[in-house]
């Protein structure tokens, strides 16, 4: 059954809600993860980023492959913090320009299209002044429901983010 995407109900899982949440991307108990902070507000799904030169690949630019993980995962957000289970199956990214470290950037997300078993979704890195660095299309597809009971089980959303998560949420390497 295909859902419109403005039926669609946020849920108020982030990242630091959910418990073990070690996620290379995303998980605020990972050291050496980008830790980034997913946010929505206004029906947007964003993450806001400032990536250091620990992300470069070569010269003040951020490596490509780490531009890629920041559009998957603001595309996976945009599902997940809806409650809608679904793993990347497809990933297309567009350069349109070096990623610079040391600028404030935004991952922005949209459900473009959802057939329940699969989800088309585009994601945007801009600056604050709009300039466009990359854009992601992506076809996520729905993980089967046993797995989804054991993906709940083993990492469950507290709804609170835990003192040691806040600390590690602090990190200056996500943005």
């Amino acid at each position: 059954m295909s859902m419109s995407p403005a039926n669609r109900v946020w849920v108020g899982r982030t990242p630091r809600t959910i418990r073990n949440n070690a996620c290379f991307a995303c998980g605020p108990v990972n050291p050496r993860g980008l830790q980034l902070r997913v946010q929505h507000q206004d029906e947007k799904t964003f993450i806001d980023f400032e990536a250091d030169e620990s992300w470069q690949g070569f010269g003040g630019v951020v490596h490509g492959g780490l531009v890629a993980t920041v559009l998957d995962e603001v595309m996976a957000w945009e599902l997940y913090g809806h409650d809608d289970f679904a793993v990347t199956g497809k990933l297309e990214v567009r350069y349109h320009r070096p990623v610079p470290i040391h600028r404030l950037l935004r991952a922005t997300a949209e459900l473009v299209e959802d057939r329940g078993h699969a989800k088309k979704l585009r994601a945007i890195i801009t600056d604050e002044q709009g300039t466009v660095y990359a854009r992601a299309e992506s076809l996520f597809l729905k993980v089967p429901r046993a797995l989804e009971d054991e993906l709940r089980r083993q990492f469950p959303d507290d709804g609170s983010a835990p003192e040691e998560m806040d600390a590690a949420a602090g990190s200056t390497t996500g943005g």
